[in-house]
């Protein structure tokens, strides 16, 4: 989290749960922190708020933390420029598509994919209580790419300056990390599996 803004709030409704309510992850401005955030917390399931402004640059590591149903970016007017939001970083912002049913069907039937060698020395895991950092040194082309545990459970990657990298939970890492998987699109949109 950016150290000028720090505010995180995980709400259970149990009674939104029961009813299939969704799990929400919200970036979300000072108001909402202070006082607004008791009127979207009552319609949730999960409500999972961080507060916005530079924290959504990193969009993709909460995003494959908490796996949310859906995302809503809150933030009041004023506060679009420089002092809350760097521009610079908002506009490279490149937000992966989801690994849709298509290229999913693809990866199970190994149909039109490039098989890869990982090659283990480019690859360092971070592992701590609840979270593992994966990096992966690369200098490949690619316009998008994931880890994949398992058929369903896929994380973002994101560039880094020595490659790539992602955060998924530990518990998820030490149950699959065995079979772990990097796929990519490569810029001349070739599907890679590195494996």
């Amino acid at each position: 989290m950016d150290a000028n803004y720090k505010d995180f709030c995980y709400t259970v409704n149990p009674k939104r749960v029961e009813e299939g309510s969704p799990r929400a992850l919200v970036f979300q401005g000072s108001y909402m922190n202070g006082h607004g955030s008791k009127y979207l917390t009552n319609g949730f399931g999960e409500y999972i708020a961080v507060h916005d402004y530079q924290n959504v640059i990193d969009f993709p590591y909460y995003f494959n933390i908490f796996k949310p149903d859906c995302v809503v970016f809150e933030v009041a007017e004023y506060t679009f420029s420089d002092d809350f939001f760097n521009l610079e970083r908002m506009k490279e912002m490149d937000l992966n598509p989801v690994l849709n049913p298509v290229l999913k069907s693809m990866l199970t039937e190994n149909n039109g994919i490039q098989d890869m060698k990982l090659e283990e020395d480019k690859v360092s895991v971070e592992k701590g209580e609840k979270l593992t950092k994966i990096k992966w040194e690369s200098n490949a082309d690619i316009s998008y790419g994931w880890i994949r545990v398992d058929a369903e459970i896929v994380y973002d990657l994101k560039k880094n300056e020595l490659g790539y990298e992602t955060t998924i939970l530990t518990e998820e890492y030490e149950q699959y990390m065995e079979n772990i998987q990097i796929i990519s699109i490569e810029g001349n949109g070739t599907v890679c599996k590195y494996s």
